[in-house]
């Protein structure tokens, strides 16, 4: 493990996950969601309140695995800075 800090500025969000999100089936194609996409969601979640981006996440998770069971452990821990 490497130890590291981070300055976050006034109101950012810094997000910790493991690979499960990304790794899951589905879509159209039945095809891994993969990391370009997971973070686009990211982004969009970010502009939400911090509150509201579990439900946004959660939601987007389900409707991309549909049908399809969960293929792996699912974490996505944010963490918001606060007023300086």
């Amino acid at each position: 493990f490497e130890e590291k800090e981070f300055l976050l500025k006034s109101e950012e969000v810094i997000y910790l996950s493991t690979d499960g999100y990304p790794d899951q089936f589905g879509g159209g194609e039945n095809k891994k969601l993969k990391y370009p996409q997971f973070r686009n969601i990211l982004k969009q979640s970010a502009k939400l309140p911090i509150k509201e981006q579990k439900i946004f996440l959660h939601k987007k998770f389900n409707t991309w695995k549909s049908r399809n069971k969960r293929t792996d452990d699912v974490l996505v821990m944010g963490v918001k800075s606060g007023l300086n």
